[in-house]
């Protein structure tokens, strides 16, 4: 099948107005963790153990260096233990091996990772779970049935075979990429298929092995949010392992900080061992749990995103693609242009009329309480709510029946932050209330342990607390003294007592006074030089974790960018000062600041 969506400026809707492919929603983080009982669920949970050894490792590496007491701290406070102790193990690994970088420590490495993840992991979900366990009901006690049943397929850990397959190439592709990931090897250049080459048979995987020393059993917790509590397994401290893996990592405390080069996921090249490495993890995982394996075009398309086509399929695609754009040339209306979707296998072609975008204006909501929540006399005799007991409340839009194509251009991106405001009020008769600069989305799992990207933002406005460091009490004083030493020190304004505290208790943890990073937001700075510090602090979030790698920044490349465009969802938060009552502005137009003069 095919399909033809044409996507014309200000005369069409947007794909992204036309409604995108449904996504389903991904699956469910406890399958990916535990439960996997598809080879795709393998495929999807390999490719994440890239993204952790070849990128997060590295940036968890950077973290640690850049403030080990800040990052032990975190560590020592984590609510997730079996992740936990998970990313301490394998960064510890990292550390080792960047000490002496070497195939030899490589190897070492990925031997590490082969126990870590498919024999400690599966002990410790066995020994949480053992193959009798039962779910009970928490609140009954009643006895609900095997927990091992259905789609819950009971694993078995794994014990390394230099003659198995799958176990010999997984050392060999985890083992290169390390190597480049160290600086032991080159980085693989495109075009060069024998990167590696005297790496890449059984014989040298065998012989690797034999000098490798194989890790001890180190028991982790199992993170299983979102599964029903099942009775008869052994429970394992992990507060205690972690907290003895992190006295280990305090060991590299002052350290030079090793020179390392993150991976970067390639999936057309089929001899930089990316889908090498994802399809052997993948066929592990599925040994694992009893799953058939995957070959590497299968794992190539699941974790390449790839979608198949055939060619007659494309060709009636690109000659339907051609008559939209006669009629683009031609300068027709909305309603010339078709959606197309063509289906040869089943003999169906199907057009619909082009949709003019989507337009905004400005409204009432209407907020219906719930029936249980109103006395009863806020019922008429048909039975309906009356309308005093419903809420309305005004918003606008601005500018008025705006659509996605639409842009608030800004004179000058020279333009300060008091003169954009002023802008705003003056030219716009709309008031800068709130600006939160969206620098990126973190992940967060729902009740329903799916995946949700939340933005991750900076204040802009109004003008983020800056702390005088000089004005905190000392840090060995009591918490209660401190407390009254700022409740009574006039210098501090009474609104930002409290955060001037918070600052004293994360110092006293630390043992460092905050200090000046050089980006504090002023009123006098122009929007260019504040766009230029959300970037920093973009990269900055990216680095420590504060935002997903996998969605990554939300601004980056301002130099060499004519301008730069905030999307209508990340606008600064307003409101309508023209006669009559302030309006909320809830849906307002994208808005460009220029770069260049």
């Amino acid at each position: 099948a095919g399909n033809v969506d044409p996507v014309v400026p200000f005369k069409t809707q947007t794909y992204r107005d036309g409604g995108q492919a449904d996504e389903g929603g991904g699956i469910p983080m406890c399958t990916l963790r535990n439960f996997p009982h598809l080879p795709d669920h393998c495929i999807e949970w390999a490719r994440d153990q890239f993204e952790l050894f070849f990128v997060k490792s590295v940036k968890q590496m950077k973290k640690f260096y850049e403030d080990p007491d800040a990052f032990v701290s975190d560590l020592s406070s984590s609510t997730d233990m079996a992740q936990s102790i998970f990313e301490v193990r394998g960064l510890l690994s990292l550390l080792a091996a960047a000490e002496k970088p070497s195939m030899k420590s490589a190897g070492q490495m990925s031997f590490d990772f082969f126990h870590l993840l498919f024999r400690d992991k599966i002990t410790d979900l066995t020994t949480a779970f053992p193959e009798t366990a039962r779910v009970i009901d928490p609140d009954t006690k009643q006895d609900k049935g095997a927990f091992w049943s259905g789609h819950k397929k009971f694993p078995t850990a794994a014990t390394f075979n230099a003659d198995n397959d799958t176990h010999w190439r997984f050392q060999v592709s985890t083992t290169c990429l390390f190597a480049a990931v160290l600086g032991v090897v080159p980085q693989k250049q495109e075009g060069d298929d024998s990167w590696c080459k005297e790496y890449r048979t059984k014989a040298w995987a065998a012989q690797a092995v034999k000098e490798l020393t194989v890790p001890a059993y180190v028991a982790g917790g199992v993170n299983t949010e979102g599964d029903s509590a099942a009775g008869g397994g052994v429970k394992t401290d992990s507060k205690a392992s972690l907290l003895e893996l992190v006295q280990q990592l305090e060991g590299y405390k002052g350290k030079p900080m090793p020179k390392l080069e993150e991976a970067d996921f390639e999936k057309d090249d089929d001899f930089n061992f990316h889908i090498e490495f994802i399809t052997r993890c993948a066929n592990l995982r599925a040994d694992n749990y009893q799953i058939a394996n995957s070959d590497f075009q299968k794992v190539k398309l699941v974790a390449g995103r790839i979608v198949p086509a055939i060619a007659t399929t494309t060709a009636a695609v690109c000659g339907l693609v051609m008559l939209e754009l006669f009629k683009l040339v031609m300068g027709k209306d909305a309603g010339a242009f078709r959606t197309r979707q063509v289906g040869l296998a089943v003999n169906t072609y199907t057009s619909f009329e082009a949709q003019e975008p989507k337009t905004f204006i400005s409204g009432v909501e209407k907020k219906v309480p719930r029936a249980e929540e109103l006395p009863g006399d806020a019922f008429d005799a048909a039975g309906k709510i009356k309308a005093e007991y419903v809420l309305e409340e005004a918003y606008a839009a601005y500018p008025e029946k705006h659509s996605v194509w639409d842009k608030i251009r800004v004179p000058s991106g020279s333009m300060t932050l008091e003169a954009f405001k002023e802008w705003l009020k003056t030219e716009h008769k709309i008031k800068l209330n709130t600006w939160g600069f969206v620098l990126g989305w973190k992940r967060v799992v729902d009740e329903e342990n799916k995946e949700m990207r939340v933005p991750f933002s900076s204040t802009i406005y109004p003008l983020p607390i800056s702390i005088n460091a000089s004005l905190l009490p000392a840090l060995d004083a009591p918490q209660g003294d401190a407390m009254k030493t700022i409740m009574g020190n006039t210098a501090i304004p009474q609104a930002q007592k409290m955060k001037y505290l918070s600052e004293w208790q994360t110092a006293k943890r630390t043992g460092k006074l905050p200090g000046s990073a050089g980006q504090e937001i002023r009123m006098d700075m122009s929007l260019k030089d504040i766009l230029s510090v959300m970037e920093i602090k973009a990269e900055k979030a990216l680095q420590d974790g504060s935002i997903h790698a996998k969605w990554g920044k939300a601004i980056s490349g301002l130099s060499g960018r004519r301008f730069w465009v905030i999307p209508s969802d990340q606008t600064p938060s307003c409101e309508t000062i023209a006669s009559g009552e302030a309006l909320e502005v809830r849906f307002m137009a994208r808005i460009e600041v220029p770069l260049t003069e």
